[in-house]
């Protein structure tokens, strides 16, 4: 809980995007604030669901837990980079520099890496949580899926800038 209300606040510190003001209202009647779009968008884009077999979780389970724990941490950093715009690249709307700076996302990465180490490198909260240490092994592809999250989602964005009347566009959120 902790990891999800300092980065929700760091969203909520966002700056708006440019077109922001020239997309016409929601129309209440037809317009819902979740639709297939969003859906898709966190099934199929932004969540996709790795199976675990109740054996494995049988033999692994406190092990598992704490890789299951930051591999989600390490999703939800390139989530958070990733979802900050519809579709303005990340390196057009940086949170470090420029125009955008928002200082507070990476402020909120570094606090969720800091429980995230404390919960499963500490000794005290190891015994009181059940935890271990994650090993590196199994960071690694939690990094390269989460890599592979944000560079789907900036070709996304890139199509939707390059093509604004494609059925992608329209499917964007």
């Amino acid at each position: 809980m902790l990891n999800d209300v300092v980065n929700s606040l760091a969203m909520v510190s966002e700056k708006a995007e440019r077109d922001i003001m020239s997309r016409p209202p929601a129309i209440r009647h037809k317009t819902h604030l979740l639709d297939w779009k969003l859906l898709f968008h966190a099934y199929m884009v932004v969540d996709p669901y790795i199976p675990k077999s109740p054996d494995d979780l049988l033999l692994i389970q406190q092990n598992g837990q704490c890789i299951y724990y930051v591999a989600l941490c390490i999703m939800q950093f390139f989530n958070l980079l990733s979802s900050r715009t519809r579709y303005v690249s990340f390196f057009n709307h940086n949170p470090l520099f420029g125009k955008a700076r928002n200082l507070t996302i990476p402020c909120g990465i570094l606090f969720s890496t800091s429980v995230g180490l404390v919960l499963t490198l500490i000794p005290w909260f190891n015994s009181v949580f059940k935890t271990h240490p994650v090993p590196v092994r199994f960071v690694c592809p939690a990094i390269g899926f989460g890599a592979a999250l944000f560079l789907l989602d900036e070709l996304r964005k890139f199509l939707v800038r390059r093509y604004p009347n494609s059925f992608l566009a329209k499917m964007a959120w």
